[in-house]
């Protein structure tokens, strides 16, 4: 179930993310939003986080550094470690 959020002069994105523990990323996507701009805005919806798929960004940036990782033959821990803090 999505929520109505009636957005009030002195809303920010980053304020109503908070109130309802849901990520800025997740909350402009399910809005379509392109930046952080709402107060043209009369209302947000809130996604339900149970509902919400996960952002595939994500996936696809987990396989791009598994594939790199691959490549360069890294063999044990240390080098991996330092490898995804690059």
């Amino acid at each position: 179930m999505e929520i109505q959020h009636q957005i009030g002069p002195n809303d920010t994105l980053d304020g109503i993310c908070l109130q309802y523990n849901v990520s800025r990323d997740v909350l402009k996507r399910h809005n379509k939003l392109h930046n952080d701009d709402i107060y043209f805005m009369k209302e947000l919806t809130i996604p339900n986080p149970k509902t919400e798929k996960p952002h595939c960004f994500e996936e696809r940036r987990q396989e791009k550094v598994d594939e790199v990782m691959k490549k360069l033959k890294l063999r044990n821990e240390w080098e991996t470690k330092a490898f995804k803090l690059l």
